[in-house]
């Protein structure tokens, strides 16, 4: 039964079986037997079973030996893991695609079965030979976003090779923060949803940042992508809106308005934008506009408003430039005329949006003279580039043949593509004939050296004129000598132009503003710690120490000649001034090329931009002087403090030992009485005399007795707690005021810990010294209710100690040296 099922069921499948053995030599897998294969698998390797017995594969199909290697790892990566696997892969023994299921049976036994899939293969073949070019950024990732094939634009443009790309994360290539938000865009397009315009950054090998623009789709389960290197365009937009935004603040106060109209694909009228000018003209206010934009028409006069609206009508339809002259009535009930001039932008999503600008020509009605208004203004804010994408050959004789090409060619020099096919050559009578040469020069510069070129050149539009073009191309070597180029042109004449009038301005002002003695200067903030000048004029030789022109600006970093000092006050002063919208004002130091320093003052007024970064327009000013001239009075005020604290400390305190003298320490003690009326706690005093100090004078000589004073203070110091007061009276008399005392047995201890000072013998200078006191203590308010006779009745007591037998102390009372005294 069992042979029955295997030649009714495995020997007729449609798909390969083989039953394979593997070869170890060594403990390392090296090679395979086939054991036994059915019909079909016969057939796709063209061989019968009793060729193959007892002979190795790699003696029997002529793969190369790597590529059957990779065969050989693959099965015992199976055998190893003991799991069943299954794979796409190409064989270049049969050269066909096969769906491979690899089942193991054991230690180095296992089947296969190999499904043709050549066919379903051969629906991307197309695509993929598309892929080879450099179409801009080519790529097919499998469902999960692993990559299946690029062009080679992503190498130019990531330096990653072609096999370091293939297999891994698209995602892994993009910046972090950017990945979350690219898999969900991936998720979309995986699903089948179309994906047009996504930006985000991508990472070089070299960790350099561009910014990717994606348009991805799906089709038979891959997802296919389309990109754009913008790296350089985004670069250059954002300079464009710096300094249109620079430019808008050098001219607001041009009489006039500028608005944004807008009519979506249902009809609705909205007004995306409006500036100040444009509210003044029609007297409405924003928050009134913003809720009520049908109000706009509502201040056109009455016999005009049917007018403006087919006016607008037939700029939609026509898809030319919106161009009317109506009467608006004012809330005063006077009437003026005002031109309204727009070109529309047709939108993916149906909408229309018409750029436009409103000024007010009364006086040009009045007088009947009719001026035209300038497109250049608009032409300045807005602008759409119509490109073309395309392919061409250059044949070995030098011929060239366009392949295809997108119908972007019409708007860029009005030629169908059928003509350009037909005869390549309408296409180069259209280029300058002075650029003509240089632009053939690169293609063959290109074409030998197989590198992508890019250039800038003028066109001829029939109907427009001059036009500038951007163009790039990269090439790729087919058969028989040919070299295709896969490419992108796009119009780029606004941006030249605003360019040109941007660098005349440029000009204008540094040439008045050179004029100035400090520096003008415009400073641009993304967020925290992210300072940049975006443009200053003014003497920045004389502030910054060097040949700066007004672009160089902007690659100055604060770090490079702020003080690093300053540095962390000046960026706190800036934080501050960003986050509450409220005027920078800071001095700080600069530090010259040359090493020199200097002190700068710099003021600003910020304010928030539309992009949401943050713009202070201020001044800076070179305040060396004033500031030398405020330290000179900081160091005379602070010479004068220290002597004044001197004199202070003399007053107050003994020049020889350091301690308090008479006069604080009953300012002191004045103190601490009050005190003890709050707390309920008593003072407790110690009046002590050294014994025989002046026999030691006498035999060791003044010097020595200043020196064992200095001593003695040191050691009453070092015996009390920080809140007792240790003063010297005069001569050798002590007095030591002890707070927090609650009854005499606290104030003998405290007392007992001073004498045990006088127990040991003194280093002074060469001589050792045994040292003597006699002390009296008295308890406040026990022993007297002012200080007065507080101190009266210590020196009793320690007169009574030193009358009787010295070396002690004694507490003041009734037979004070019989009870107390020690």
């Amino acid at each position: 039964m069992g042979s029955i099922c295997y030649e009714n069921i495995i020997r007729t499948l449609p798909v390969g079986y083989a039953y394979q053995k593997m070869i170890f030599e060594d403990g390392e897998a090296v090679d395979y037997l086939i054991l036994d294969m059915n019909d079909k698998m016969e057939e796709i390797l063209g061989l019968q079973m009793d060729d193959t017995v007892d002979k190795r594969m790699q003696e029997i199909l002529p793969a190369p030996e790597e590529k059957h290697r990779d065969w050989v790892q693959t099965y015992n990566e199976v055998l190893t893991n003991g799991e069943m696997m299954i794979l796409e892969r190409y064989s270049h023994a049969l050269q066909r695609w096969y769906k491979v299921q690899i089942i193991p049976h054991g230690k180095d036994l296992f089947s296969v079965i190999f499904m043709d899939i050549t066919e379903e293969k051969a629906t991307l073949s197309m695509l993929d030979t598309f892929f080879s070019g450099s179409l801009g950024l080519l790529a097919r990732l499998d469902s999960s976003g692993a990559i299946l094939e690029v062009n080679p634009e992503w190498e130019v443009v990531t330096g990653y090779t072609r096999n370091e790309m293939l297999g891994r994360k698209m995602t892994d290539f993009i910046r972090y923060e950017d990945r979350e938000e690219a898999c969900r865009v991936f998720h979309i397009a995986g699903r089948g949803e179309a994906v047009r315009g996504h930006v985000n950054c991508v990472l070089t090998k070299k960790r350099e940042k561009r910014l990717i623009e994606w348009h991805l789709f799906e089709q038979d389960g891959n997802i296919y992508s389309t990109a754009l290197d913008i790296t350089e365009r985004s670069i250059r937009d954002t300079e464009i809106q710096r300094r249109e935004a620079m430019l808008k603040n050098l001219t607001e106060e041009i009489p006039g308005g500028l608005c944004q109209l807008k009519i979506n694909k249902e009809g609705r009228f909205t007004l995306p934008y409006y500036s100040d000018g444009f509210l003044e003209m029609f007297e409405i206010k924003r928050e009134t506009l913003k809720d009520r934009p049908y109000l706009l028409f509502e201040k056109v006069h009455e016999d005009d408003r049917d007018k403006a609206l087919q006016s607008l009508l037939r700029s939609k339809e026509e898809q030319s430039r919106w161009f009317t002259e109506v009467r608006i009535r004012k809330l005063a009930g006077d009437v003026r005329w005002i031109r309204a001039s727009s070109k529309p932008v047709f939108m993916e999503d149906g909408s229309i949006i018409w750029h436009g600008y409103i000024t007010d020509i009364t006086e040009e009605k009045n007088k009947e003279l009719a001026l035209k208004e300038s497109e250049e203004k608009m032409r300045g804010l807005f602008s759409q580039v119509p490109g073309m994408i395309y392919q061409f050959n250059v044949h070995p004789s030098g011929e060239h043949e366009l392949v295809t090409t997108s119908n972007g060619i019409w708007d860029l020099i009005k030629l169908s593509p059928e003509t350009v096919y037909e005869d390549i050559s309408t296409m180069f009578a259209r280029v300058h004939p002075d650029d003509l040469p240089n632009m053939l020069a690169l293609i063959e510069e290109s074409k030998q050296s197989e590198k992508m070129w890019n250039q800038d050149f003028r066109v001829i539009h029939p109907d427009r004129g001059v036009r500038w073009v951007r163009s790039n191309a990269s090439p790729t070597k087919l058969e028989a000598g040919v070299m295709r180029f896969y490419g992108y042109t796009y119009d780029i004449t606004e941006l030249k132009e605003k360019e040109e009038a941007i660098d005349r301005r440029d000009k204008l002002i540094s040439g008045i503003s050179a004029q100035v003695p400090g520096v003008i200067y415009q400073l641009v903030s993304q967020g925290p710690g992210d300072y940049r000048f975006s443009t200053a004029t003014g003497s920045l030789h004389k502030i910054f120490g060097a040949h700066l022109a007004n672009r160089d600006i902007s690659e100055l970093e604060l770090e490079e000649f702020v003080h690093e000092e300053d540095l962390p006050d000046l960026y706190h002063s800036l934080d501050i001034s960003r986050e509450e919208k409220t005027p920078f004002d800071e001095t700080f130091r600069l530090v010259k090329r040359s090493g020199a320093v200097k002190w700068l003052r710099a003021s600003a007024d910020p304010r928030k931009m539309e992009g949401g970064e943050t713009m202070w327009s201020g001044y800076i000013t070179d305040v060396t002087d004033s500031k030398l001239t405020e330290f000179a009075l900081r160091e005379s005020e602070r010479r004068y403090r220290s002597l004044a604290e001197q004199m202070e400390v003399m007053a107050y305190h003994d020049p020889l030992t350091g301690l308090p003298n008479r006069r604080l320490l009953f300012d002191r003690m004045e103190q601490l009485v009050r005190q003890t009326s709050r707390t309920g706690t008593k003072l407790g005093v110690l009046f002590l005399d050294l014994d025989n100090f002046k026999s030691i004078n006498d035999v060791y000589g003044h010097d020595t007795g200043d020196k064992l004073l200095v001593k003695v203070a040191e050691k009453l110091k070092s015996a009390v707690r920080k809140t007792d007061t240790v003063a010297r009276m005069a001569g050798d008399e002590f007095l030591i005021v002890f707070t927090n005392i609650y009854t005499e047995e606290n104030l003998k201890t405290a007392a007992s810990s001073v004498m045990a000072q006088f127990q040991e013998e003194m280093q002074i200078g060469e001589h050792v010294l045994k040292v003597e006191a006699s002390s009296g203590a008295a308890l406040y308010p026990d022993h007297g209710m002012n200080i007065e006779t507080l101190l009266k009745n210590a020196d009793k007591a320690m007169y009574l100690k030193k009358k009787k037998n010295k070396n002690g102390f004694a507490l003041y009372g009734e037979n004070t040296v019989n009870r107390h005294s020690i």
